[in-house]
């Protein structure tokens, strides 16, 4: 089987979606593309554009996806809007609302990369700064499984995702050493070669767990507030380097919030990428000398896009307990990707899924969807199966599976971690400073 074309795909699309998918999920669906199209190869070809050997088995971008993005660069800034997918950014290029938008995309290259499987934001912020997918780094997503404690855990804040009232609790309490979780990064690699690496980041997470294993290694880490925060603290970074080489990483995370909230088409989708590329125009390339921009790239990427859930979308198996029955609870993953484990036997568990769920959502044994290649390439972290428990469910487009509809979750309109081309296709932008 390959994977549909819908009518509204370009021609830089059409590769992607018509790569063959082993598990059949249903709608059109994208495989990651990890042997030279993915972010995981984006983290090579960043190293290879500095002259450092990658010590990690992962290809570079494919030299008609990289293009001369990297050729003769002596700085590079790393922009990554989280949630910016490469379809929302093409309607909004062809609505024409963000004048800004069309003006940096005219002055530069726009081809499609693939995020990873899941697409989940803590999965692929970790794939991009390693280098290494999924399955190799052994965070599948979200909510996973810890065997070791017994407990499902939020690998964004790194606690138990617990349920009721009971209170997450943090998994150095249960004895976790977080060192455990890192791994060499991009940042890392850089600076052992002799690069200054700094990373410009949101002011409430530039100290959490999860920042601090993904940016191990980084010179210089920056807090800032707002878009024009962002934007003059670039700025100054750049400045601050002068003639010498080196890499910026930047991380805009507003983006996904209003989708999760309002859907993936609101309002205030464009209004907010107005704001943030009004700044970046004014702030950060205005307030640049010639020779300030002269040999630095701008390379503008995201980790995933978003789809929304449709009324009545969401499966909640609290209302259908003969399902319930089989399950143990906390829900691995997330809602469009999840991962569940057998309260007795995973046959009876995967028997049951396949009776009693739409004949849209795909069920397929945790073994086979290592093995499809959606985690990408090994070698396979030693704890990668059993973090994931025994059957995943891939839900049917526009749909989520929940446990339960108190909190938050059902409300949430628009969601990633899936294979649609809205979630897994990302843009990446590259602009030479020199030329503008």
């Amino acid at each position: 089987m390959k994977g549909a074309i819908p009518a509204g795909a370009d021609e830089a699309e059409r590769k992607h979606l018509a790569r063959p998918l082993p598990l059949r999920p249903s709608g059109s669906a994208v495989m990651p593309a990890y042997q030279g199209g993915s972010l995981i190869n984006l983290h090579v070809s960043l190293l290879e554009a500095f002259g450092v050997a990658a010590d990690i088995p992962t290809p570079p971008l494919a030299p008609e996806l990289v293009g001369e993005a990297l050729t003769g660069a002596e700085r590079v800034v790393l922009l990554v809007i989280d949630a910016l997918g490469y379809r929302a950014l093409r309607g909004l290029l062809a609505e024409g609302n963000v004048p800004s938008l069309n003006r940096l995309v005219a002055a530069g290259q726009l081809r499609p990369l693939t995020t990873v499987f899941p697409s989940s934001t803590n999965v692929v912020l970790r794939s991009l700064a390693t280098g290494l997918a999924p399955a190799a780094h052994g965070v599948p997503g979200f909510g996973t499984y810890l065997p070791e404690l017994g407990v499902v855990a939020d690998m964004i804040r790194f606690q138990t995702l617990t349920l009721g009232d009971e209170p997450p609790r943090p998994l150095v309490e249960l004895g976790v050493d977080l060192a455990s979780f890192r791994a060499p990064t991009l940042f890392s690699r850089l600076e052992a070669a002799g690069l200054p690496a700094t990373v410009i980041f949101p002011f409430h997470i530039l100290d959490s767990t999860l920042s601090r294993l993904n940016h191990h290694g980084a010179g210089r880490r920056v807090p800032y507030v707002t878009p024009a925060d962002l934007m003059l603290k670039l700025r100054d970074a750049l400045r601050e380097l002068e003639d010498q080489r080196g890499f910026i990483y930047a991380y805009w995370d507003a983006f996904d919030p209003i989708q999760h909230i309002t859907g993936a088409a609101s309002e205030g989708v464009e209004a907010e990428l107005a704001s943030l590329l009004f700044s970046l125009e004014r702030d950060l390339l205005g307030g640049l000398s010639p020779r300030e921009r002269a040999g630095t790239r701008l390379l503008l990427v995201s980790d995933h896009g978003h789809t929304d859930i449709r009324p009545g979308g969401y499966l909640v198996l609290e209302e259908h307990p003969e399902l319930l029955s089989t399950v143990n609870t906390p829900l691995g993953g997330s809602p469009r990707a999840v991962y569940l484990r057998a309260a007795e036997e995973a046959i009876a568990l995967e028997q049951a899924l396949r009776e009693r769920l739409p004949a849209d959502f795909t069920v397929v044994p945790v073994p086979e969807l290592i093995a499809s290649g959606l985690l990408g390439p090994g070698p396979e972290h030693p704890e990668l199966e059993a973090r994931m428990g025994q059957v995943a469910v891939l839900p049917g487009p526009h749909q989520g599976m929940l446990l339960s509809r108190i909190g938050l979750g059902a409300s949430i309109i628009g969601r990633h971690a899936g294979l649609s081309p809205e979630e897994m296709l990302v843009p990446l932008l590259s602009v030479d400073l020199g030329r503008l």
